[in-house]
């Protein structure tokens, strides 16, 4: 997809208009409009300022952020290793979703995610794959308690 409608999802799950987002980053209402219809591409910078200013992981616009803190920006790591066939997703008989390596044994080079709310926004990303839940799922909600 293009990062035009990459921001139009990002604007719709957030509810901000594109007014509201030229005021967040100091620019015209022109300006977001033009991204949006492609006539200008917004360089990596300026798409770490949309991300902040709609509180969504810059993973969502295939941007790493600093680090994994934040429910949106695990969900949009998630998701990636789901695309890439690293792991996926189990619903247990109980209701409960478990990541699952592809490979058997522990996931490499982290903790296990038993965080349930992350869980269910990228199980409903990864059954409707689009833009839009794709944005929903990398919402920037809340800090993790990874220890």
């Amino acid at each position: 997809m293009s990062i035009g409608t990459k921001i139009q999802a990002a604007l719709k799950a957030r509810g901000v208009s594109q007014k509201e987002l030229a005021e967040r980053l100091g620019v015209t209402h022109v300006q977001i409009g033009k991204y949006i219809r492609g006539q200008v591409t917004p360089k990596p910078d300026q798409l770490y300022k949309i991300a902040d200013a709609l509180d969504i992981s810059p993973l969502f616009f295939g941007l790493l952020p600093e680090k994994i803190t934040r429910d949106g920006d695990l969900a949009g790591y998630l998701m990636e290793g789901i695309r890439c066939g690293f792991c996926s997703l189990l619903a247990e008989p109980d209701g409960t979703l478990t990541l699952i390596p592809a490979e058997q044994g522990e996931l490499k080079g982290g903790p296990m995610i038993f965080d349930q709310d992350v869980l269910h926004r990228v199980a409903v990303w990864n059954l409707d794959r689009t833009e839009e839940n794709a944005a929903r799922a990398m919402l920037n909600d809340r800090e993790l308690d990874l220890m």
